[in-house]
């Protein structure tokens, strides 16, 4: 493990650990690292909206265009990433960390997470100062991603749908109060926005 990343990402408790300064110059040194067209996404922790912003930050100074995917699950940005062809994805989220922590997650172009090597660039510029700032007519732009619609047809494609249908099962779903209740259709997206409120 590096300086910065751990096993999954850069992760700590917020405003202690992992603060926006950090998220912030961070996200200039990946979006200098991946290329011009970044995804960003976060799950529905309290500190989210803070570090979505830093994220978004980041990569707009050195130029990246960036695709806000809004709040959806890990696994819907890893897929938007590759469908759309984009140089990179970050993820706010700490995964299954306690509340008091959150963490940005490195996508690589094919949705996967970065490799080590990737992540020991990234630290060495981080470490280094940071990359060079873009001029004031060469910041990024910020562009709404919708990632949940395609990410469920793409998963129902995998699936007999008549045939889960003709079945007449009785389903209990519990996404454990999290952002994976998003890919659970009107239901899951109203109990997902009643939650966070």
């Amino acid at each position: 493990m590096g300086r910065l990343f751990g096993t999954n990402g850069v992760r700590g408790v917020v405003n202690r650990d992992l603060t926006v300064d950090l998220v912030t110059r961070l996200a200039a040194a990946v979006g200098h690292s991946l290329g011009s067209e970044v995804a960003v996404g976060r799950d529905g922790r309290t500190s989210g909206p803070m570090f979505r912003d830093a994220v978004i930050s980041g990569l707009l100074s050195v130029g990246c265009s960036v695709h806000d995917a809004g709040m959806l699950p890990t696994p819907a940005l890893q897929f938007a990433v590759r469908e759309f062809g984009l140089d990179g994805g970050l993820m706010v989220t700490a995964s299954h960390n306690p509340p008091e922590f959150n963490g940005v997650k490195v996508m690589a172009p094919d949705g996967v997470e970065v490799s080590r090597g990737q992540e020991t660039e990234i630290e060495a510029l981080f470490f280094g100062g940071g990359p060079e700032l873009c001029p004031w007519d060469g910041i990024g732009d910020v562009r709404s991603l919708d990632a949940l619609e395609p990410y469920r047809r793409a998963v129902l494609s995998h699936v007999d749908v008549d045939a889960v249908r003709g079945a007449s099962l009785s389903v209990a779903l519990d996404p454990g109060n999290g952002v994976a209740g998003l890919t659970a259709g009107a239901q899951g997206q109203q109990f997902v926005e009643s939650s966070a409120q």
